[in-house]
């Protein structure tokens, strides 16, 4: 009906297909874009390092997989192992178990938050000295890093593509201190630390400022 479907909380490619889909738009990078530059970073600080991935076996996770294996080329066969989980899953201890006993220094989750938790503690408690990454899915503190233990999150490493709400980078920033008034009138209660939060007020507000510029004369 050529109604515009805005801003979806995804990054996946299959979505994100002007050809396919015209009248449907990403609020998130691509996540084949972002596994990109996770394995360009990866392979300028450990060139040689095995490389563990656990990914959800779906669009998002294929699209990281996609992503490193651009980068990596004919060199993935030999230096990348992979463990998908499906979201059924009760855990993935067993994938976390099974990546580092493939001898891999480094650890890439391509995953959401309550899997992400899982591994981040999971690897924390068997001793796994990885170098280890989360996408940018899996980065709020009370939604991944809380719960898997913030003494087992240090050190990770991630890509963002939103200011961090947490970060004293951003305490004089004054659209996060709109958000913060925001907050104060219609939500006092909730947890600032929660990615989510400012996540889904972004995606509020850019609706604004498009159906501002659409003008009034709009269809319906």
């Amino acid at each position: 009906h050529h109604i515009p479907q805005l801003f979806l909380a995804s990054g996946a490619n299959a979505l994100g297909d002007p050809a396919k889909f015209p009248w449907t738009m990403h609020f998130n990078p691509s996540y084949r874009t972002e596994a990109q530059i996770y394995a360009k970073y990866i392979l300028r600080e450990k060139p040689t390092a095995k490389l563990a991935v656990l990914y959800e076996d779906d669009d998002q996770g294929r699209d990281y997989l996609r992503g490193i294996k651009d980068v990596y080329g004919d060199k993935y066969d030999k230096m990348v192992v992979e463990a998908s989980y499906a979201t059924s899953d009760p855990t993935v201890d067993t994938q976390v178990i099974t990546l580092q006993g493939s001898g891999a220094q480094v650890f890439f989750m391509g995953a959401t938050a309550r899997w992400s938790a899982q591994a981040i503690k999971k690897s924390s408690e068997i001793g796994w000295k990885a170098m280890r990454i989360v996408d940018l899915n899996s980065t709020s503190i009370a939604g991944t890093l809380r719960p898997a233990g913030l003494d087992n999150s240090i050190g990770l490493i991630t890509a963002a593509a939103y200011k961090d709400q947490t970060s004293p980078q951003w305490k004089d920033d004054p659209d996060l201190a709109a958000w913060n008034k925001f907050l104060d009138k219609y939500m006092p209660t909730v947890d600032r630390k929660d990615g989510g939060i400012l996540y889904g007020y972004s995606v509020a507000q850019t609706i604004v400022q498009v159906a501002g510029r659409a003008g009034r004369e709009q269809t319906q």
